[in-house]
């Protein structure tokens, strides 16, 4: 038991260390997105530190508490046995395996060739799909309707508004840059992150992301900015429905303006979920 309470004390230690960090980047950092990401990482190490001592608390009076003595008692009684006891066994005996037979060679055949089948559902992007990101359809430079945010832009655009080129991954680092991005993805369920750079930006400008899915609206937001003048961002997509076979698009608007823009194209090499 010692040794168990002293683990959870190390445990309790480092995730209070952790909790400590994050909230000194939580102060320190300068971008918005930066101090988000370590207030999520505030929150996650200081409930890890609660349920750590909420454990440790536990098997520290488990431990503690006085033994109770639960050996069952009972009457036995010599001269009874087992009903039928002798009958089970040799019925369990003599009881014929259960095997599952395959009357065709196709049949055999089909089971043992399963996993190759199962590899090549997984076959990467070939070489063609690949030279297709450069013929990709065009799709309309016009921020749809239903992304126009209800306020007035409390910002003008300036000369040194630049929105950075967008990079596609599915994971980004603490930094908020792609890690191993590309612009070819396979079908399925996940999450893509679109991160870029912003720079000459001002609070109170409008500003609107679109997704589209082979050159329709399938999601986006638009609201007033809030983030700083500089720094890196990110928007992400993670539809319900997964990601379908198909060129994706994402546009970047600032006071309806487009600043930036980028695709991908998905293949149906994999649709597992």
């Amino acid at each position: 038991m010692p040794w168990l309470l002293g683990g959870l004390a190390s445990l309790i230690i480092i995730s209070l260390s952790l909790t400590f960090k994050s909230w000194r980047e939580v102060k320190r950092s300068p971008y918005f997105f930066m101090r988000r990401q370590a207030q999520i990482r505030l929150q996650q190490y200081t409930t890890v530190s609660v349920v750590f001592a909420l454990l440790a608390s536990v098997v520290f009076w488990y431990g503690w508490s006085p033994v109770q003595d639960t050996t069952p008692r009972f009457a036995i009684i010599s001269n009874t046995k087992p009903v039928f006891a002798a009958e089970s066994v040799a019925e369990t005996r003599d009881a014929a395996p259960r095997v599952v037979r395959i009357d065709s060679p196709a049949a055999a055949a089909s089971l043992v060739d399963q996993p190759a089948a199962a590899n090549a559902l997984v076959s990467p992007p070939s070489v063609d799909e690949a030279q297709t990101i450069d013929a990709l359809a065009a799709v309309p430079a016009e921020l749809p309707a239903q992304f126009r945010t209800p306020y007035e832009a409390q910002s003008e655009l300036t000369e040194k508004t630049t929105l950075g080129s967008i990079a596609f991954s599915r994971q980004v680092s603490d930094a908020y840059e792609p890690v191993l991005p590309s612009r070819i993805f396979e079908a399925g369920y996940y999450t893509i992150y679109a991160t870029f750079s912003y720079d000459g930006m001002a609070d109170g400008m409008e500003w609107a992301w679109v997704w589209r899915h082979n050159g329709q609206p399938v999601s986006g937001g638009t609201q007033l900015w809030n983030y700083g003048a500089d720094g890196p961002g990110y928007v992400y997509l993670n539809p319900e429905e997964g990601f379908q076979p198909g060129q994706y698009t994402l546009q970047v608007w600032v006071n309806e303006q487009l600043m930036t823009e980028s695709n991908l194209i998905v293949t149906a090499a994999a649709t597992s979920r």
